[in-house]
């Protein structure tokens, strides 16, 4: 997962990375982070990342406005943005906001707003296995790992091991 930051405040940019690669060590998930402290240089960035936070005052703005320039360059990605203004909860809604978290932000609020977040993604992407007489079905995102041979293969969920056929 591909995570850019729109900030240039050093200490919410520590937290944000900090927050964002325990999470992707704690859930088995890949993650990148790239920061950007200045609206030009995201601009002027070739890749597209999955979702992007953007930090209340990024280059002296409300976090919404600067969403606003974001969504001129890329409608798809998901947006997470940080305010001190609760009152500014309504005006994400224009830009499409995946989250808007109010600071001060916790692990837990960065968390969960990327739990939502692959929660989303995957939601629709199931798989179907054989399990003795029976099928099964699990979410891509209930499964941890699959392990196989010739003769039979373990899914590993979060509660269980499944052995198929």
């Amino acid at each position: 997962m591909k995570i850019y930051i729109l900030s240039n405040e050093p200490k919410t940019v520590r937290f944000l990375t900090g927050a964002i690669k325990t999470y992707g060590e704690q859930k088995y998930v890949e993650v990148e982070t790239r920061v950007f402290r200045r609206m030009r240089d995201y601009l002027q960035e070739f890749d597209k990342p999955d979702l992007i936070v953007i930090d209340d005052n990024f280059e002296m703005k409300p976090s919404v406005e600067n969403a606003r320039v974001v969504r001129t360059r890329d409608g798809k990605a998901a947006i997470v943005l940080l305010s001190s203004n609760p009152e500014r909860v309504f005006e994400a809604f224009s830009v499409r906001a995946h989250r808007f978290l109010t600071k001060p932000v916790t692990q837990s609020d960065i968390f969960d707003a990327l739990d939502a977040y692959r929660k989303e993604l995957f939601a629709d992407r199931v798989v179907i296995v054989k399990v003795e007489n029976a099928f099964r079905v699990f979410t891509s995102e209930d499964i941890y790992a699959v392990i196989g041979d010739v003769n039979h293969t373990t899914i590993m969920t979060k509660n269980e091991m499944v052995e198929t056929l």
